[in-house]
C-alpha cells in the first residue's frame, strides 16, 4: 500500500529561484508499479534547507563543509516531570563566517536553528537571528569565535541539534548534543 513504503527525493535545481515552481514527471521502470508524486516542486531557500538539515542531524550527524560549529552543555539542573533544564553553548569561529565591513568594524549575520528529539517526538524552535560584531583592531585574531547560547527543558536521553546559517554566504554548519540518560545505579 501507499503507506508501507515511500521515498523522499531532494535535489538542487540550478538557476531556479527559491519559491518558483518546477513541473515534475517521475517515471518508474518497474512493470505494474505506479508512482504518486506532486505535480510540481518548489526550490527551497537556504534557511528552509538549514532547518531541514537541523532536523536530519538529530538522526544522523550532518557533515557540512560550510560553517564550523561546536556545541557543548554548559549546565544542567532539575526541571519538572523528571526532565532537565539544559543550558548549552555554541561556538562558531569568526574565520568561519563572512565578516562584512561596517562603520567601526565588521559584522556577521547568522540564523540559528534548534531541533530537539525527545521521546520519539521532534520539536523545532523558530530560527533565532543575530549579529556578531568585531572591532577594526580584531582583524589579526585568528582564535576569535562567536558564542550563541540557549536553553532547553528535555527528558534524559534527548538529542539537541543546532544549525547555524551564515546569512551572507548561505553556508551552514551543524552540531549535536546528546543529553545523558538517567544515571545508572
Amino acid at each position: 500500500t501507499d503507506l508501507e513504503s515511500f521515498y523522499s527525493l531532494g535535489f538542487p535545481v540550478e538557476g531556479l529561484a527559491a519559491g518558483k515552481p518546477l513541473d515534475v514527471d517521475l517515471k518508474v521502470g518497474v512493470p505494474g508499479a505506479k508512482a504518486r508524486t506532486r505535480r510540481a516542486v518548489v526550490q527551497r531557500g537556504a534557511a528552509d534547507r538549514a532547518a531541514d538539515r537541523t532536523v536530519s542531524n538529530l538522526f544522523s550527524r550532518v557533515a557540512a563543509p560550510g560553517v564550523p560549529v561546536r556545541a557543548r552543555v554548559v549546565s544542567t539542573s532539575p526541571a519538572d516531570k523528571g526532565r532537565s533544564k539544559v543550558a548549552y553553548e555554541v561556538e562558531i569561529p569568526a574565520s568561519g563566517l563572512a565578516l562584512l565591513p561596517v562603520v567601526g568594524g565588521r559584522v556577521a549575520k547568522i540564523a540559528a536553528f534548534v531541533a530537539i528529539l525527545a521521546g520519539g517526538e521532534v520539536t523545532q524552535a523558530p530560527p533565532a537571528r543575530t549579529e556578531f560584531r568585531r572591532g577594526e583592531d580584531a582583524s589579526g585574531d585568528t582564535n576569535a569565535h562567536f558564542t550563541f547560547t540557549g536553553e532547553a527543558i528535555v527528558p534524559p536521553g534527548a538529542v539537541i541539534s543546532i544549525g547555524i546559517l551564515d546569512e551572507s554566504t548561505q553556508e551552514a554548519g551543524y552540531a549535536r548534543i546528546d543529553v545523558p540518560g538517567p544515571a545508572k545505579k
